[in-house]
């Protein structure tokens, strides 16, 4: 079984060379149960009362840190030619269409540096025809599966589509993989208005399409085979504090090097701090057992049912 994890990590403020920890500003927020596996203090379960060994949370919090970042600079060292030429796309969307060599010469010569910028016609084409053929999610039962409930699911879809204004999401995903080659959105949860206790689906844009970091080793075109994925944005001081009001500033990093490396990877950016959302797929083994499906009478009816055995008794 699998399953994703997210982390929403501040990783970078510009000022004083600092980051910020993952427990130090979130006590619910714990490095994942792997990295404290390979934290735990030798000899400590002996202790304990109830067995349990202790971790080393510090430890682990840097090892997890340090993993994160280096997957990062590693997904975006291996990605960094399509996001070139991405931004290369974008410049000359913009109107940036001279070469640099060239517009110099003309400039210093007192010559007209002159863009009849007919691209975003082209574009606006490509994208109307999506926007006016508005592709639909419906849901539809497998072999043996129920038509009710897929239209159940099909609604509740539908009505998550409507309270998220979907449509932005998917127009924004579809102009960006136009304009520079790549467009993202993601699913997300949040809190109700009017119910602390309570989550719902959130269908959110994302605007620049760049802010996204896949996995190096995905080959899927959708991404659906990326084991793990950041999704970064800048934030302000302010906004920042605001955000995470109970953050401690720390240096995460006290080599002089590998201070110098984190600038030039970009966790440095002037005034800013620099939020990632990491996610990553964990893989969990789980025993399951193929049942034979039994009538009233407790004879076999020929049908047979998948069941999730793994936590169960094994003298049940």
């Amino acid at each position: 079984m699998a399953e994703y994890e997210k982390f929403d990590l501040p990783l970078g403020d510009d000022g004083d060379n600092v980051s910020y920890g993952i427990d130090e500003y979130d006590d619910r927020v714990m490095p994942p149960s792997d990295f404290l596996e390979e934290a735990v203090i030798e000899g400590s379960e002996l202790d304990s009362e109830d067995g349990e060994p202790d971790y080393d949370i510090d430890a682990a919090t840097d090892a997890f840190l340090k993993f994160i970042r280096e997957t990062y600079n590693d997904d975006y060292t291996a990605d960094n030619d399509n996001r070139d030429a991405a931004l290369e796309d974008l410049k000359f969307l913009a109107g940036d269409q001279w070469p640099d060599k060239i517009k110099r010469k003309r400039i210093n010569k007192n010559k007209p540096v002159m863009t009849l910028n007919r691209l975003p016609a082209f574009i606006g084409l490509v994208v109307n025809q999506r926007r006016q053929n508005e592709a639909a999610i419906h849901v539809i039962p497998d072999e043996g599966g129920d038509k009710k409930v897929a239209n159940i699911r099909q609604g509740l879809i539908r009505s998550i589509e409507k309270r998220s204004r979907a449509k932005f999401a998917y127009n924004t995903a579809h102009q960006n993989q136009v304009t520079c080659g790549d467009g993202a959105f993601e699913v997300c949860l949040e809190y109700a208005d009017d119910d602390v206790f309570e989550q719902e689906i959130i269908i959110k844009p994302i605007p620049n399409a760049l802010a996204v970091v896949w996995d190096r080793m995905s080959t899927d075109p959708t991404g659906k085979d990326a084991g793990h994925c950041f999704v970064e944005d800048y934030l302000t001081k302010r906004e920042f504090k605001d955000a995470y009001p109970d953050a401690k500033i720390t240096d995460f990093v006290s080599d002089p090097v590998m201070q110098s490396e984190a600038r030039g990877q970009g966790w440095f950016v002037n005034d800013t701090v620099r939020v990632v959302n990491f996610w990553r797929m964990r893989a969990e083994m789980r025993t399951l057992a193929l049942l034979v499906v039994l009538d009233e009478m407790g004879q076999p009816t020929g049908d047979t049912e998948v069941a999730d055995v793994t936590d169960m008794d094994p003298a049940e």
